[in-house]
């Protein structure tokens, strides 16, 4: 009982430590474990499949050491030295972008998301001078779905049928945001270093 509890311990420390953001580069391929290890765990969700690529050749390191070829901002999400998530931003093109997020589940359901997306978009709205943010979201995902309405996003449509899940398909909600409609909320999770625009 005295281990269990010990553990549980550890495990809440560690989420109260401070968390900040940081963007990942080829230097932070040793986090590949962390990220490959929270990609495992959404396998068969067709978002992150666009987000990671196909799971069966999901190679973390390369996944970081391409990501500005391709033109995407990996966002680290860090407990300390601990890589406890990711932000993908993607530009769609010079005025938009969009983005897609994983978070270790230890750390779900404490607003750790919802503050990070916040920084996020407003980097994209004030450093990267986009327009538009779009993204799409599994409508059975509902935690998810929440995370962008409280951040403002409006629900634009819906894609019908548009996610595969092998024997049947699910519905992808599509939510945007414009600039002029961006309210930066009072907590948002610190920069460590906050990339150039």
């Amino acid at each position: 009982m005295d281990e269990i509890d010990e553990g549980a311990k550890r495990r809440d420390q560690t989420i109260m430590e401070p968390l900040h953001l940081r963007q990942l580069n080829p230097t932070d391929a040793a986090d590949a474990p962390e990220l490959q290890r929270m990609a495992n765990s959404w396998v068969g969700r067709p978002q992150v499949e666009e987000f990671l690529g196909n799971p069966d050749t999901f190679d973390a390191a390369k996944f970081i050491a391409d990501a500005a070829t391709v033109g995407k901002r990996l966002i680290g999400i860090w407990a300390d030295r601990h890589l406890a998530g990711v932000i993908s931003v993607r530009m769609a093109d010079p005025h938009a972008a969009s983005f897609g997020y994983l978070l270790e589940r230890a750390y779900r359901g404490r607003g750790v998301m919802t503050r990070a997306c916040a920084a996020v978009i407003d980097f994209i709205f004030t450093d990267l001078h986009r327009h538009r943010i779009e993204i799409q979201s599994d409508e059975a995902n509902t935690k998810s779905c929440a995370i962008l309405d409280r951040l403002g996003f409006r629900r634009e449509g819906v894609r019908r049928d548009a996610a595969s899940y092998g024997d049947f398909y699910g519905n992808l909600i599509v939510f945007g945001m414009l600039a002029t409609e961006w309210s930066p909320p009072a907590e948002l999770l610190t920069w460590a270093d906050r990339p150039a625009g």
